[in-house]
């Protein structure tokens, strides 16, 4: 009986109905797990100062705002799934319970199995009020955060991670999956494995990296960024600012950066068995073989480029881009 309810317990986590036959000694039993989906719809009261905390195992997590002192957390999953909300501390924490019947039709009897971490599908929706700070993770989910103003933590094994806001204290993560950002201001620490990175009309300190991926960065104002990516191309468009510090690495891709047309900058490029490009006339400080130091007016910023592999360009605001890859 103990191998029937655990393979009617790996069919009930895929959302489907599972007939198994017992692998017993005894007579053959069978046991029947029905799943359906069902809704979940309810609404607490936070106060400022209160935090969100969801972990999901599988589904999408979507998060809107507000402007309520309210949360309310919408899911559709299976029959043997229910969404707990507790609010009562300084954490809201979301979690999906399992609760699993299984009946014995031989003998007619059942039984009720509750494992708080039995993994689910659950499909999330949540609106909160701009102020809360989020904590979100999953193992198969698609993380989409928009409009919060607050610091924001999401991850995820695979899926994508969206967030369009956000203030403070930003880490997004996911490991098969991309990432990307628009509209966010403060700190930021954004990274993915197997796909790139995106950041669009931010503002803040900035560290990027993934291993297998582009990293584009456009519309950035900061003094402050850190790129760096194995096997993709790093593009920046922003300010550089005199007291600020830039750097870009890239194995295997091309690096190019676009500045404004007055800027001053010490730049620094390296690469093994690639080239440099640039659309500013160059003052050399020094150089030798593959690598080069040169100053754009009076210095200032420190900016670091490195390519093994690859193109490495300096490009005025408001020329084409360039990319080797697609032949644009």
């Amino acid at each position: 009986m103990t191998i029937a309810i655990l393979a009617a317990a790996c069919a009930a986590v895929m959302g489907v109905t599972a007939v198994v036959e017992a692998g017993d000694p005894a007579p053959a039993a069978r046991v029947v797990v029905v799943t359906a989906a069902t809704q979940t719809d309810t609404t607490v009261a936070v106060r400022r100062g209160q935090r969100l905390d969801l972990d999901n195992f599988a589904g999408p997590v979507e998060v809107g705002v507000w402007a309520r002192d309210l949360l309310r957390v919408a899911a559709t999953h299976s029959a043997r799934v229910h969404a707990v909300v507790d609010a009562g501390g300084p954490t809201v924490v979301v979690r999906a319970r399992g609760r699993l019947r299984v009946r014995d039709l031989e003998d007619r009897a059942e039984a009720e199995v509750e494992q708080p971490g039995l993994p689910g599908t659950v499909a999330y929706r949540l609106t909160v009020p701009s102020w809360m700070e989020l904590k979100l993770s999953g193992v198969l989910s698609d993380l989409t955060i928009a409009g919060v103003e607050s610091a924001v933590s999401a991850e995820t094994v695979r899926g994508m991670v969206t967030l369009t806001g956000g203030r403070g204290r930003i880490r997004l993560s996911s490991i098969n999956g991309g990432v990307r950002v628009e509209g966010a201001r403060g700190r930021l620490d954004v990274s993915s494995v197997n796909q790139g990175v995106t950041l669009r009309d931010v503002d803040g300190d900035i560290s990027v990296e993934t291993v297998n991926g582009d990293i584009a960065l456009d519309r950035v104002v900061s003094e402050a960024v850190e790129g760096a990516t194995v096997n993709g191309d790093i593009t920046y468009l922003g300010t550089i600012r005199d007291d600020g510090r830039y750097r870009f690495a890239t194995h295997n891709g091309d690096v190019t950066v676009v500045m404004p047309e007055h800027v001053n900058a010490a730049i620094s490029m390296e690469t093994f068995n690639g080239g440099f490009e640039s659309s500013f006339p160059v003052t050399f400080r020094g150089s030798r073989r593959r690598h080069l130091d040169f100053t754009l007016g009076s210095g200032g910023a420190e900016v670091r480029l490195e390519s093994f592999q690859g193109t490495i360009r300096l490009l005025r605001a408001g020329e084409k881009l360039k990319s080797k890859r697609r032949g644009e």
